[in-house]
């Protein structure tokens, strides 16, 4: 007899696999850095010359070193009323911030920032409201790698560093209520905001358009991914005294008899 399981992901995965039916929805874009292409099959476009390929614990992913445009997306933000932001990230210069994803070119839509003294900033505005705040100083450390979630969402801006909540309250400019996204053909980019430069490493982006679940988003950046099967075997006169299916599931090994 067997068992068949779906596992979450808890790494990053080496090959496309698709996004689970749970975070498809108001998915806007997620950036894959195995294969340099969007996971959702969107169109996008990579300036290989601009970037340098990086594989360490945390996964495969671009070391960014200049303001110049890494990669870039039609912009689909505008009219949106919620924004979510997931990204795994190092800033590998202190003096130097990081924009995982930014809309700040000729306009401004949204930007997410790591910034140079430590803290995460983040912002949306509206055509002629801003809401813009950032946490307190200190919060990352340059050459430490973050999953860190923004969002904006129920008109607050929220944001979670590694599965826990991290107060982003303090004012950098508000103005008035920012109720909905503008809709600009100005491009979105990860790694870029003109004249700032960039220099840190990206491992994931991935960003929605819908409210989600920001603490348990928080916890697994990789779970957004469509699990993997796996086939669990009793013998085929039954399963063993005091075996129980709930043990397989959320696993990423198998448990087995006399396993070691």
């Amino acid at each position: 007899m067997s068992i068949i399981t779906r596992v979450p992901w808890t790494v990053q995965p080496q090959s496309p696999v698709g996004i689970a039916a749970e975070h498809s929805r108001g998915m806007e874009l997620c950036f894959d850095f195995v294969s340099m292409r969007d996971s959702l099959g969107k169109s996008v476009t990579v300036d290989s010359g601009t970037y340098t390929p990086v594989i360490e614990k945390a996964g495969r992913g671009i070391y960014i070193s200049n303001n110049i445009p890494v990669i870039s997306y039609p912009n689909s933000f505008g009219a949106k009323t919620s924004l979510v932001i997931s990204a795994v990230v190092t800033r590998t210069l202190g003096s130097n911030p990081v924009f995982p994803l930014i809309c700040w070119n000729a306009n401004f839509q949204f930007y997410y920032v790591l910034g140079a003294a430590g803290a995460i900033e983040f912002g949306v505005y509206n055509g002629g409201n801003a809401l813009i705040r950032k946490t307190a100083t200190g919060v990352i450390s340059t050459g430490v790698t973050y999953h860190i979630v923004v969002a904006w969402q129920n008109s607050q801006l929220y944001c979670y560093v590694n599965g826990s909540s991290v107060p982003i309250d303090i004012d950098i400019w508000v103005s008035g209520t920012v109720t909905a996204l503008p809709t600009l053909s100005d491009l979105v980019y990860v790694g870029y905001k003109s004249p700032d430069y960039n220099v840190g490493n990206v491992f994931h982006v991935a960003a929605w358009t819908t409210p989600k679940n920001l603490e348990q988003l928080s916890q697994n950046p990789w779970q957004i991914f469509a699990p993997q099967t796996r086939r669990i075997w009793a013998p085929s006169a039954g399963a063993p005294s005091g075996f129980q299916a709930a043990w397989a599931r959320n696993r990423s090994y198998v448990i087995g008899a006399g396993a070691r």
